[in-house]
């Protein structure tokens, strides 16, 4: 029996980020090589935030720092899937694309395909 085809997301894809007060709309990057999804203050506080319920060291570049776990519930717009709550680290996103960074605990189930943006390819 062949096991159903994972579905489709590109390196950057359009996301419904939810949190205690909101729901909004923002850019996510996806990160292979990342071990957790990574997002924000200036999102949290747009969407509401759970508040830390726990904490974690991430260590890059010879440096470790530690950062605040929320949970969030996560809609990948163009895969036909119930929304997901993750929990994510919070650091400063300012200085990259997208205000959200899917690391592999988000991305367990999909194919990442870097050549697309915005995949409609599971609508059909």
């Amino acid at each position: 029996m062949t096991e159903p085809a994972k579905p489709v997301v590109g390196r950057l894809e359009t996301v419904a980020v939810s949190g205690t007060d909101a729901t909004e709309t923002v850019v996510a990057k996806a990160d292979t090589g990342a071990d957790r999804t990574t997002t924000g203050d200036p999102l949290l506080e747009r969407i509401g935030s759970t508040g830390a319920i726990d904490d974690v060291i991430v260590r890059s570049g010879g440096s470790a720092e530690r950062r605040d776990i929320v949970a969030i519930s996560v809609d990948v717009r163009s895969v036909d899937r119930a929304p997901r709550v993750v929990l994510v680290d919070v650091d400063d996103r300012q200085p990259y694309t997208g205000e959200v960074l899917f690391g592999s605990g988000l991305l367990d189930g999909f194919y990442v395909d870097c050549e697309l943006r915005n995949t409609t390819a599971n609508a059909e």
